[in-house]
């Protein structure tokens, strides 16, 4: 995946953290209630190319269920660690998910918790990862794999152990919490202490199965393997395009000289919130895509970087 070269340097460097207190990322994964809250017409039609072919998808209600138990407990999870923990923790809910539940939660806490957690709604994930110190994982998550390229210790609580949300064999590569009140020591002894060296083995071999071993240059490969398609190609002959490709050809570059990309839309936004069936999917394409704005922004990081070599 060529992002995860961001894992490694120069570019990790930009998630060296400043803060005093060892910081705990915990990231949730709870997007099948966000489905649920969607409609028993969403869920039967969001599920019908699964539910007859793979068996734990076939109970699709039940599986909302899980995530909300999961839920509740990790909010368990965090009461208990808010109410002992030196360090800061950030909350960081899935970007599928609904965010009222967590801000309702955040708003109940005391103003001493308040100041032992940040309930992040809009940081990129691989930026929280590099710039914590610990990261706690609800169950099974491809953010812990992340974390794991990044070199970053991790915890996994565990819930109700759903086939569909857990890989027990995850178990041999991180320390697994279930009860909430063991996680401050959980927490402490991984941070003061260090990990078993059995589980970086573990790692080690879990990444080069399925990621084939990360080594920061992804991008240098796919860079080299495109210029020699490239310069291999024909250059192509624009005389034979109707005259409707120039107009989409004009379209892409006025939306280009603004930053944004083909798929924008001006009344987006509103039919979203009009119609949030119809419109709420195409609002998260967009809001997911890659705009020439952030390709800008990120080629002058990449050079800073580069400079400081």
């Amino acid at each position: 995946v060529p992002r995860f070269d961001f894992y490694f340097p120069p570019f990790n460097k930009q998630g060296e953290s400043k803060k005093n207190k060892k910081t705990i990322l915990v990231p949730t994964n709870f997007v099948f209630i966000a489905l649920g809250e969607r409609g028993q017409a969403f869920l039967e039609k969001h599920f019908e190319p699964w539910k007859d072919r793979i068996p734990h998808m076939k109970d699709y209600n039940n599986l909302v269920a899980v995530n909300k138990r999961g839920r509740e407990k990790l909010f368990k999870f965090l009461n208990c660690l808010l109410k002992d923990t030196q360090h800061h923790i950030v909350l960081r809910p899935h970007p599928n998910e609904t965010v009222d539940v967590y801000e309702r939660w955040y708003s109940e806490l005391s103003d001493i918790a308040k100041e032992k957690i940040t309930l992040d709604r809009d940081s990129q994930i691989s930026d929280l990862i590099m710039q914590c110190d610990l990261k706690v994982s609800c169950e099974t998550c491809t953010t812990t794999m992340e974390a794991w390229i990044a070199k970053k210790p991790t915890i996994l609580l565990l819930f109700d152990q759903h086939p569909v949300f857990w890989y027990p064999w995850e178990e041999d590569m991180a320390l697994t919490v279930s009860d909430p009140e063991s996680l401050n020591t959980a927490v402490n002894s991984v941070l003061e202490g260090g990990e078993s060296p059995v589980y970086q083995e573990k790692r080690k071999e879990h990444l080069a199965k399925y990621c084939n071993s990360p080594d920061g240059q992804v991008c240098v490969r796919f860079a080299t393997l495109l210029t020699g398609i490239l310069s291999q190609t024909a250059k192509p002959n624009f005389s034979t395009l109707a005259p409707s490709y120039y107009r989409k050809a004009l379209k892409l570059k006025l939306l280009h000289a603004l930053g944004l990309p083909y798929n924008y839309r001006v009344t987006l936004n509103l039919k979203a919130l009009v119609a949030p069936k119809k419109y709420k999917p195409k609002q998260v394409v967009y809001e997911k895509t890659i705009k020439p704005k952030d390709i800008g922004f990120w080629a002058e990081k990449i050079k800073e970087y580069l400079s400081e070599l």
